[in-house]
């Protein structure tokens, strides 16, 4: 952030102010080092303890905080800390940086300029995550990751609009994982994008196997980030498996509305929907959205995040702000979906107020592709009987 806004001339005298400090505040037998970037390492001479190693670092987090005046600018910085210790029987010498590092990156976690010191829950919490990292990577190369289907309907007529695909890891001892177990750990891996290909595979399969089964499905929607609409070989992918007249949608985050995108990614968008691929905005009212990022990006649909949707039923503030939403869609020609919808209640309210799908827990939770077809026959056949009778 110095060397981007100040130059990196302010950015070396902040590095050189550091390692004054850490030089000042530790003794004789201690060895202060920078050891790349920002990154500095002490290491405390013998029989030092944890409790001295926090004094320390607290000591050091005071004096890099105050302002550094760099020719008669100020420099504001701050520090995170890790702290491990080999006399504490978790870990041993030669791990001992890993272990800091584990612990300077939880400190990062809990909001910066902090202390953390590696503990035995953190030595397990890490080795659990190794090994979730083997089983992750095992996992793709198995195609074990699966789409679940979440139903969304009509809030008008309660016919079948489309369905969401979200991702399942069908684990060999612990059985079916929700994202919050894997995601974390496999976005550190880089790994989402190979994970996402074979939900989209797999997802275009199941719709096809639907639609010969004499199910027509309206639309399939993937969750993708940004960088992924910008990859010809998700385009590719998404065409290489026949599903008819079946409209896939792509949702992206609300994030997407204020993050500033290259004109690469616009066009893409643009080619995308040339060629009947639609582009929904997921989670929207959980962030900063941005009305005019809204406009630029015309998606076809945005979703309410479900945490509006929950107090509907008891919150008039909440209903106001529901309702304000689907207003700005309907200014914007944008069509709304409400996650999260729980009762009848729920579903009542947002069709009287103009929701256009719904979709939640109500009309179903996400499902298998096995199970997935015994729904629609049961929801959807009869209603196509009456309709013929």
């Amino acid at each position: 952030y110095v060397n981007d806004t100040l130059g990196h001339a302010a950015g070396d005298f902040v590095l050189i102010e550091v390692s004054r400090i850490l030089a000042e505040l530790s003794e004789d037998e201690d060895l202060a080092a920078r050891v790349g970037g920002d990154e500095f390492v002490i290491l405390l001479g013998p029989r030092k303890t944890i409790e001295q190693a926090r004094t320390l670092a607290e000591k050091c987090l005071v004096e890099i905080r105050k302002d550094m005046e760099f020719e008669g600018r100020h420099c504001r910085v701050g520090a995170s800390f890790g702290i491990a210790s080999a006399a504490s029987d978790v870990v041993s010498n030669p791990t001992l940086l890993l272990a800091a590092d584990a612990a300077l990156y939880l400190a990062k976690e809990q909001g910066r300029n902090t202390v953390e010191v590696y503990s035995q829950k953190m030595h397990t919490d890490v080795i659990e995550k190794r090994v979730l990292a083997a089983e992750i990577e095992e996992a793709i190369a198995d195609r074990a990751f699966e789409p679940y289907f979440q139903p969304q309907f009509d809030a008008k007529t309660g016919a079948l609009a489309g369905m969401e695909a979200l991702v399942r890891w069908n684990h060999p001892s612990r059985g079916i994982l929700t994202p919050d177990v894997f995601l974390p750990v496999a976005y550190q891996l880089s790994v989402v994008d190979a994970i996402d290909r074979i939900v989209l595979a797999k997802g275009l399969q199941t719709v096809q196997d639907l639609n010969r089964a004499g199910h027509q499905v309206p639309k399939i929607s993937f969750n993708v980030v940004a960088k992924q609409l910008e990859d010809p070989e998700w385009r590719r992918l998404a065409k290489s498996i026949a599903i008819g007249s079946t409209v896939i949608s792509f949702e992206v985050l609300e994030s997407v509305l204020i993050e500033a995108q290259s004109s690469f990614f616009h066009f893409e968008i643009d080619r995308l929907k040339e060629e009947g691929f639609q582009i929904e905005v997921d989670d929207f009212g959980s962030g900063h959205a941005s009305i005019i990022g809204l406009t630029q990006l015309d998606p076809c649909a945005m979703k309410i995040d479900q945490r509006l949707i929950f107090p509907l039923t008891e919150a008039k503030s909440a209903r106001q702000m529901v309702h304000a939403i689907i207003e700005i869609g309907k200014a914007l020609d944008i069509k709304v979906t409400a996650e999260g919808v729980e009762s009848a209640e729920h579903a009542a309210i947002l069709a009287e107020m103009g929701c256009d799908t719904l979709q939640g827990y109500h009309f179903a939770k996400p499902l298998p592709a096995s199970e997935l077809q015994q729904f629609l026959d049961q929801r959807v056949s009869p209603q196509k009987s009456a309709n013929a009778s």
